[in-house]
């Protein structure tokens, strides 16, 4: 953790538009808080589209620290425009699940209320994050058909593993056609996909999540297990924090993948790399 001055700086408040939960009046409302407390600031409101250009054409200026509103996407690419070159992002809630928001800032999603405990603070925290595939994410990565591993990390962030594999068994978001070698410091794990997610904190590890069921059935049955809390019978799935992880298959080239929100698709094999100083970020929780 680390101390910064807040008094009398140069904020650049970049607002999405189209993320999923930004009120209309987000600028004018941002504004009026930060002019408040006496900072400068200048607001972009941008589309989608617009943001990579956006956040580059302010990393070249003299801003002082960024505010981001918006979804998990918008958010991650705002880290890690500022995060290489040591501008602090305050993150604001603007998209329908707000994952990176809740690890950082916990349970509060009240965007104003957020944006004013931080500006009453004079201390930013390291945010870590895991870069693969060309790509740097702060939540995680999922590999193959497994969207519902987002809602899953949630539960399994609150302890609450039986609602995590519950929300696995739900959808046809799997391929069992699909098998995937996995390389655990020095282990070979077998799966159809899997879930790679970014630590809590600068001296956590990598987190992985393996499904590996058999049939829908198998599934299904790992789902029941869970449910009534028997998390040890639930073989398919496996989860564990290691320090070294990568990603092949003798039996496909790419594979589709979601992190922080955005879908892609990768060449594999895919190296995993914890980057344990990747942003800062100044968090509204109370210490």
């Amino acid at each position: 953790m680390f101390q910064f001055q807040w008094f009398n700086m140069k904020f650049a408040a970049i607002i999405n538009t189209a993320s999923g939960s930004v009120p209309k009046s987000a600028a004018a409302d941002v504004q009026e808080i930060l002019e408040s407390e006496g900072h400068e600031v200048k607001v972009s409101e941008i589309s989608g589209e617009e943001l990579e250009t956006c956040c580059q054409e302010l990393a070249a200026s003299d801003v002082d620290i960024i505010v981001a509103f918006g979804g998990d996407g918008t958010l991650t690419c705002v880290l890690n425009t500022f995060g290489p070159i040591d501008i602090p992002v305050i993150i604001l809630p603007g998209g329908t699940m707000n994952l990176l928001v809740k690890q950082v800032h916990g349970g509060d999603t009240n965007w104003k209320d957020i944006l004013r405990e931080a500006l009453a603070s004079d201390e930013y925290i390291s945010l870590p994050a895991i870069e693969a595939a060309g790509r740097r994410f702060y939540v995680g990565m999922l590999i193959g058909k497994l969207t519902e591993l987002t809602r899953t990390r949630e539960h399994l962030r609150e302890g609450a593993v039986d609602k995590a594999v519950a929300a696995l068994a739900t959808g046809d978001v799997f391929d069992f056609d699909t098998s995937l070698e996995i390389e655990v410091d020095g282990e070979t794990l077998s799966a159809t996909a899997a879930g790679v997610f970014a630590p809590d904190s600068n001296d956590g590890e990598i987190h992985v999540v393996t499904i590996d069921p058999n049939s829908i059935a198998d599934l299904v049955k790992t789902g029941l297990e869970s449910i009534y809390g028997n998390w040890e019978a639930a073989n398919s799935i496996e989860s564990r924090y290691v320090k070294q992880l990568s990603i092949s298959s003798t039996e496909i080239a790419a594979i589709p993948l979601t992190y922080d929100g955005e879908l892609d698709e990768a060449d594999l094999p895919v190296t995993f790399e914890l980057i344990r100083s990747a942003a800062k970020v100044r968090s509204a929780r109370s210490e």
